[in-house]
């Protein structure tokens, strides 16, 4: 069975019940929120409409137009991920899909060292577009699947202006760690003055030139670094009382 909220959680209405009673294991939506697949066992189950309807599908060479569910028609599907509009599942016995388009008509198996120990995760790393397989015996393996960035973004520390409804980014070096540029961890009573870390391009101590996070304070839409008192220890916590 699958419910569906539009009110956080407050009320939920049944959107799915699968026909067999078979259980679900897992639901997974791409970025834009449209396409989603849910596991059970021997399809899965894909929406193209932000989940209010779900239709049945076959995992196997020649998706839809298969006349059976082939080698995985007794699969069971553990978990699920999206790369931009290709959805990858991974389930029993080391079966590992992928599929051509977020429809989801179209799937070819690709190819693991999991042989048939089950693939209980999947995780898409965002920078260097890595796909880490995880499964039973403690294994993880790490496949390649793109030399560019699925995301472009930065995270930046901002300020929320209530009456506007607006986020203002708060100033940085243009010097990321773990795509993040600054972070913002106190903020004074009248919104004049935030503390957090910004990052700089430093000596690591190890004759290595890296990102290093350094205490900074932004005051009247001002940054201003305050440097660390320990060259080993980068990340120093601050605060306001």
């Amino acid at each position: 069975m699958i419910q569906k909220s539009v009110d956080t959680g407050s009320h939920w209405t049944t959107v799915f019940t699968e026909e067999n009673g078979i259980s679900l294991n897992q639901i997974s939506f791409d970025t834009t929120g449209k396409y989603g697949l849910a596991l059970g066992t021997g399809a899965v189950y894909v929406s193209q409409d932000a989940g209010n309807t779900w239709e049945k599908k076959v995992v196997a060479e020649g998706g839809i137009w298969s006349k059976a569910g082939k080698n995985t028609e007794n699969v069971v599907w553990y978990d699920a991920c999206w790369v931009g509009s290709t959805a990858i599942v991974a389930g029993s016995d080391g079966q590992l899909w992928q599929s051509t388009g977020n429809t989801c008509d179209l799937w070819t198996p690709i190819e693991n060292p999991m042989g048939g120990k089950d693939i209980r995760s999947l995780y898409v790393t965002e920078v260097n577009s890595y796909l880490l397989i995880a499964g039973d015996g403690g294994t993880v393996y790490r496949r390649l699947l793109s030399e560019q960035p699925i995301k472009e973004y930065k995270a930046v520390a901002g300020i929320y202006d209530i009456a506007s409804d607006t986020w203002t980014a708060l100033p940085n070096n243009g010097v990321y760690s773990d795509l993040a540029v600054n972070n913002s961890y106190m903020i004074s009573g009248d919104g004049s003055v935030v503390v957090g870390n910004m990052y700089i391009m430093d000596d690591d101590g190890m004759g290595r030139i890296t990102p290093q996070s350094r205490a900074a304070v932004w005051a009247e839409g001002k940054n201003m670094c305050l440097g660390s008192r320990f060259v080993e220890k980068n990340d120093i916590k601050i605060g306001i009382y």
